[in-house]
C-alpha cells in the first residue's frame, strides 16, 4: 500500500487543515523552523501507538486548541492487500483518521462501505425486540431463538448484498486492529547521519522483520505466534484485572483500564556497535572522526539499498530523512540522494521515502511533482505544491523538470519572478539591461529568465506557470508574435490555447520593436558594434547610412546582421551571431539611452510590482 495523502489540523504549527500529497519519493523544502520536521513527527505519531504530548497542540499567543486531527489516505495494491484492511477499502483506498484530545487517549476512525439500513448494518447488536421488528419489516420468518434470527438476517444480507443500498460510513475502531498492516515508520534525524551504527541497526531490524512477519504484520511461524498471543493475553489480563484492582483502591471512580501492548521481534535486536579493523585491530566506529563517520554512513546507505532492492519486502515501509544533507559536501549529497531515490522507486523495496532538506543538490534532482514547499507566516504553516489541473502532459513534464535544461526546481519554488523570453538576443541582453537600470542583478532580486527558444518543453512549462505562477510571470516577445502566421513558437494564439486570459495578455505580456526585439537598438549603437566586431578591410567605417540601408533592405534587421557578417567571414576569423551582437550593443548603451525605450520601462515597472 502507498501513502497518497496525509492531513494535519491543530497539530503544532499547522493550525488549519493542511493536506500533503505523497509519492514514492517526497521532498519537503522550506526555511528553517517552517514546519518540515513537524510533518515527519506527525507521521510518526500517526503510524505509532503512542498518545499525544502537551506541546503537540497548536498554541500561539493564547489561541490554543484542545484537539488535533491526523488523517491518512492509502492507495491499496489489490495484488498484495492485507486481510486486515480488506473490510475498509473504499474505491481502492483506505482512509484512517486519528483524533487526539488533551487529557484523553487518542481515538481512531476508518471508512468502510456500510449498508444504509442501520438495523441491517448493526443487526448483530440488536436486542430481541428490535430483531423481531427487523424480521417483520423484511418479511422474514419469525424465529423464537435470537441466534436463529441473526442467522436469518445474515442469509438475507448475503443473498441481497449487491442490491442493498450502501454508503461510506466512518466508524470507530481499535487502532491495533489495522496497525500491523500499515507501513512501518523509520525516522532518521539529523543527529543520526554522524552515527552510521544507527542505520546499520535499522537495516538489520528490517531484515529480521521481513523474516518474521508477513504483509499483514502477522508472525509467519504459527508456533511463535501462539507463544506471542499467550504472552499478550497474560500481560493484558495482568493490567486489566490485577492492576485495576490495585488502582481502584486509590480511585474507585476508575471503571476499567487497558494497555497498548505489542511484542515486536524485530526490535528485540541487541546491536552493541560496529567495529572496524584498519590493520591495527578492531576499533569501535564511535572512535572515528565526524568526517569518517559521514563517509561510512554513505557506504552503509549503499549496503542498505542493495538489501532493500534485492528481495521483496513484506510489510510496506515509510522512511523519513530529516535534513540528510547536514554537513555533507556536494558529491556526498548527490550520492545520498540517488541511494535514497533508488530504494524509493524500486517496487521490490516496498518503501516510500521522505526527505526534508535545504540542499539545492537534492531539490534540483527530485521530480518537481514530488516537492512540497512549506511556508510559515505569523507562526502558522501551510504547504504549497505544483498544481497540474489534471493535465497528464503537465504531470509527465513535472517528472522530467529536474533533467530539462534551463529549468530548476529551486527556481520554480524559490524565485519571485519569471521573465519569459523567446530568443537568444533577449536572454543575452536582459541581465545586462537590468543591471544598468537598477544596479542589481536579476538573481539578486529573485528573477529568473527563461528562454523558451532553447527549451523543447516550453509548451508544458507555460501550462505549469499558468496553473501555479501566473501572477509572478511576465513575458517579453517580439511584436510579430501577435501574428499567428509569423512562424514563432510562442505566439498570442498559442498563449490563448494554453489558457492565458486577456487580463494576463494585456498586463503581463510586452511586445518589443516593430517586428522584433532587435528593432529597439539605436542605429548609432548598431554602427558602433559593427565597427568593433567587423571593421571594414578598407579605411571606410560603417556609417549610420549603412545601418539605415539594412533596415530598408531587410524586413527584420536581425536578418540584415546575419547577411552582412557573411560578407566578411574571409576577412575575419569569427562570425558573431545575434546573442554576441545584442550583448555588445547593451555594453555600449548608457542607462539614459535604455530608459528612453518605453517597452523596457513598462516591463520593469511590472516586474517591480511583482517583487513588491
Amino acid at each position: 500500500m502507498l501513502l497518497q495523502e496525509f492531513s494535519l489540523q491543530g497539530y503544532k504549527c499547522y493550525r488549519d487543515l493542511t493536506t500533503i500529497p505523497f509519492h514514492n519519493l517526497t521532498v519537503l523544502i522550506g526555511e528553517n523552523d517552517c514546519g518540515k520536521s513537524t510533518i515527519l513527527k506527525a507521521l510518526g505519531l500517526f503510524l505509532g501507538k503512542f498518545n499525544q504530548q502537551e506541546d503537540d497542540f497548536y498554541n500561539l499567543e493564547g489561541a490554543a486548541v484542545d484537539t488535533f486531527t491526523l488523517t491518512a489516505k492509502f492507495q491499496v495494491d489489490f495484488a498484495n492487500v492485507s486481510e486486515l484492511l480488506s473490510p475498509f477499502i473504499v474505491d481502492g483506498y483506505v482512509f484512517i483518521k486519528k483524533i487526539y484530545t488533551r487529557g484523553f487517549a487518542f481515538r481512531c476512525f476508518i471508512n468502510k462501505i456500510a449498508l444504509q439500513d442501520i438495523d441491517l448494518e448493526t443487526y448483530t447488536n440488536l436486542n430481541s425486540s428490535d430483531m423481531k421488528d427487523l424480521l417483520n419489516r423484511l418479511g422474514l420468518p419469525a424465529y423464537s431463538n435470537q441466534d436463529d434470527r441473526k442467522a436469518e438476517v445474515k442469509r438475507y444480507i448475503e443473498i441481497n448484498n449487491e442490491m442493498l443500498p450502501k454508503h461510506v460510513l466512518e466508524t470507530e475502531i481499535n487502532f491495533n486492529t489495522v496497525s500491523p498492516a500499515l507501513p512501518h515508520y523509520q525516522y532518521y534525524g539529523s543527529h543520526e547521519y554522524g552515527n552510521p551504527q544507527s542505520l546499520v541497526k535499522k537495516t538489520l531490524e528490517n531484515i529480521i522483520r521481513n523474516q518474521f512477519y508477513n504483509e499483514d504484520g502477522e508472525l509467519k511461524s504459527s508456533s511463535i505466534r501462539k507463544v506471542k498471543n499467550n504472552v499478550l493475553q497474560k500481560l493484558n489480563q495482568s493490567i486489566e484485572q490485577n492492576l485495576l484492582t490495585q488502582i481502584q483502591k486509590y480511585n474507585p471512580k476508575i471503571r476499567s483500564i487497558q494497555g497498548r501492548i505489542n511484542i515486536d521481534f524485530a526490535q528485540g535486536l541487541n546491536f552493541q556497535g560496529l567495529e572496524l579493523d584498519e590493520g591495527q585491530g578492531f576499533k569501535l566506529v564511535d572512535h572515528k572522526g565526524e568526517g569518517s563517520k559521514k563517509r561510512l554512513f554513505l557506504s552503509i546507505l549503499e549496503w542498505d539499498k542493495e538489501i532493500q532492492t534485492s528481495s521483496q519486502q513484506n510489510r510496506p515501509v515509510i522512511r523519513a530523512y530529516d535534513e540528510p544533507d547536514s554537513n555533507l559536501h556536494f558529491e556526498a549529497q548527490r550520492k545520498m540522494f540517488y541511494a535514497i531515490s533508488e530504494v524509493a522507486n524500486n517496487p521490490q523495496a516496498n518503501t516510500q521515502s521522505i526527505i526534508a532538506t535545504h540542499s539545492l543538490t537534492m531539490i534540483d534532482r527530485a521530480p518537481s511533482n514530488c516537492i512540497n514547499h512549506i511556508i510559515q507566516e505569523a507562526g502558522v504553516s501551510s504547504v504549497n505544491f505544483l498544481q497540474t489541473g489534471g493535465d497528464l502532459e503537465i504531470q509527465k513534464f513535472l517528472n522530467q523538470v529536474s533533467i530539462v535544461g534551463g529549468i530548476k526546481n529551486s527556481s520554480i519554488f524559490y524565485e519571485k519572478c519569471f521573465l519569459i523570453v523567446e530568443g537568444d538576443s533577449e536572454e543575452a541582453s536582459m541581465g545586462k539591461i537590468y543591471k544598468k537600470w537598477f544596479n542589481r542583478t536579476l538573481s539578486e532580486d529573485g528573477i529568473v529568465i527563461i528562454n523558451l527558444q532553447t527549451n523543447g518543453a516550453w509548451f508544458n512549462f507555460l501550462k505549469l506557470l499558468r496553473n501555479n505562477k501566473k501572477s509572478s510571470t511576465v513575458m517579453l516577445l517580439d511584436s510579430d508574435t501577435q501574428n499567428p502566421e509569423c512562424g514563432a513558437s510562442v505566439t498570442v494564439a498559442k498563449l490563448n490555447e494554453i489558457g492565458f486570459d486577456a487580463d494576463f495578455l494585456n498586463n503581463q505580456v510586452f511586445f518589443a520593436g516593430v517586428q522584433e526585439f532587435e528593432d529597439l537598438y539605436p542605429d548609432k549603437r548598431i554602427r558602433d558594434v559593427f565597427n568593433i566586431l567587423y571593421p571594414r578591410p578598407t579605411k571606410r567605417q560603417w556609417t549610420l547610412a549603412d545601418i539605415q540601408r539594412l533596415r530598408i533592405d531587410h524586413l527584420k534587421i536581425s536578418k540584415g546582421f546575419d547577411i552582412e557578417t557573411l560578407k566578411f567571414i574571409k576577412h575575419h576569423k569569427n562570425r558573431y551571431r545575434k546573442p554576441e551582437f545584442a550583448s555588445s550593443i547593451i555594453d555600449l548603451m548608457t542607462e539614459k539611452e535604455l530608459k528612453t525605450i518605453p517597452v523596457l520601462q513598462n516591463l520593469f515597472d511590472k516586474i517591480q510590482d511583482i517583487l513588491s
